[in-house]
C-alpha cells in the first residue's frame, strides 16, 4: 500500500534491497500529483502563449511590473512542467527555452505587440530556475523516500 506520498510497485517491497531506480518507488511518481503538474504545465503555457499573442490591452497587468510578472509566471511554468515530467531535464530546458524564444519571435506579426530580448532572457532563465526548483524538490523527496523506504524494509525483516 502507498506510504504518505509514495506509490508502491505491485510486486512486493522485500524483492527490492534499497529504494532506487529499479524499485518502483520514486520521489514524486504520484501519478495524480504528476499528472496534475502536467495538465497545469501545458494550460499555463496555452495561457501565456494566448495572452502573449493577444492585443495588450487583453493582458492582464499585477502590481509586480512587466518583469516580475514574467519572472513568477514562467517560475512556476518551470516547476509544473518539471514535477509533471521529472527526469527529463535537459529536453524540458531546451524546450522551454525554445517555447519562450518562439513567443517573442510570434509577437513579431501581431500588430501592437513587440519581441523583446530581455522579455526571452527574463523568460528562459525564470522557466529554468523553475525547473531546477523541481528537481531539487524531487532530490529531497526522494531521499525521504530512500530514508523512509529503508526502515520499512528493515522493520518488515
Amino acid at each position: 500500500m502507498g506510504h504518505g506520498l509514495i506509490l508502491e510497485n505491485p510486486r512486493s517491497a522485500r524483492a527490492h534491497q534499497h529504494i532506487g531506480k529499479d524499485s518502483g518507488l520514486e520521489p514524486l511518481d504520484l501519478n495524480p500529483a504528476r499528472r496534475a503538474s502536467r495538465i497545469a504545465g501545458w494550460l499555463l503555457l496555452a495561457t501565456i502563449a494566448a495572452v502573449s499573442l493577444a492585443p495588450a490591452s487583453y493582458r492582464p497587468v499585477s502590481g509586480l511590473g512587466h518583469n516580475w510578472e514574467h519572472f513568477f509566471v514562467h517560475v512556476l511554468l518551470g516547476a509544473a512542467f518539471g514535477i509533471g515530467y521529472a527526469r527529463r531535464w535537459w529536453f524540458l530546458s531546451l524546450g522551454l527555452i525554445a517555447s519562450t524564444g518562439a513567443i517573442e519571435v510570434a509577437q513579431l506579426f501581431v500588430p501592437g505587440r513587440h519581441a523583446r530580448v530581455r522579455d526571452f532572457l527574463i523568460d528562459a532563465a525564470a522557466a529554468c530556475l523553475g525547473l531546477g526548483l523541481a528537481w531539487l524538490i524531487n532530490s529531497i523527496a526522494g531521499r525521504m523516500l530512500r530514508r523512509s523506504g529503508s526502515e520499512h524494509l528493515k522493520a518488515a525483516e
